[in-house]
């Protein structure tokens, strides 16, 4: 009654939040887009910050949409997919970088002027990513902001970050100082057309095949980012 697949759910009324008319249902998907809103609350770049985007699913993608028009000096999105960092141009992000490239990290200091990038958003998930987007970090002032989920342990060579005087922020949606003005604030964005969702949702599922829908979206793959159940 209370969780997932339920008839009816129950909600405090000041726990509600009105979808606009014109925002389509499946588009107002707000619980992972308000986990953006705390994302990207927890550390916000500043004028001429050099950003980078570890990780380009659906939270990393709209990560991206949200930091556009921020005035960064650069705005690298990383992932290892060709088809995700497409997209990643289309929705703003000034460079795309393939983390597999021997020469990723030469490519971001380029960018970045030799400077290293002022703040990151791990949003991958994966121990490798997480240390290699240390390794492009300023030095002495760099904000590196963890969102991706960890369902695993990981070993990390803490010197990448102690050397470097990073400030490490969690991001984690669990620590949300104030949830429902992220949620607002998330809606607020959506209709104003901040996040493309229309192009994320890459899948459709009739309820009758919503194992095959976990399964998909276990595997990742036939360019999965965001699956539906339709119930018609």
């Amino acid at each position: 009654f209370l969780r997932a697949f339920a008839d009816y759910a129950v909600a405090r009324p000041e726990e509600l939040i009105k979808v606009p008319a014109h925002i389509p249902s499946e588009q107002a998907l707000l619980e992972p887009l308000k986990c953006i809103s705390t994302i990207l609350r927890t550390a916000p770049p500043e004028f001429g910050d050099h950003v980078l985007v570890m990780g380009c699913g659906f939270m990393g993608l709209l990560v991206v949409a949200g930091l556009v028009g921020r005035g960064l000096a650069s705005l690298i999105a990383v992932d290892l997919q060709a088809e995700r960092l497409a997209l990643a141009h289309d929705f703003g992000a000034t460079h795309t970088l393939n983390s597999a490239d021997p020469d990723f990290l030469e490519q971001v200091a380029e960018i970045t002027h030799g400077h290293g990038t002022d703040v990151v958003f791990e949003v991958a998930g994966h121990p490798v990513a997480v240390e290699l987007a240390a390794k492009t970090m300023r030095r002495g002032r760099g904000r590196y902001a963890l969102a991706g989920w960890h369902g695993k342990p990981g070993t990390y060579t803490l010197r990448n970050w102690t050397t470097n005087g990073t400030i490490i922020l969690s991001a984690h949606p669990a620590h949300s100082l104030d949830p429902m003005d992220d949620a607002q604030r998330a809606m607020d964005g959506l209709a104003r057309g901040v996040f493309p969702m229309e192009r994320l949702i890459t899948h459709r599922f009739a309820l009758q095949n919503i194992q095959s829908a976990f399964e998909t979206m276990a595997g990742g793959t036939n360019g999965y980012i965001k699956g539906i159940i339709t119930l018609g």
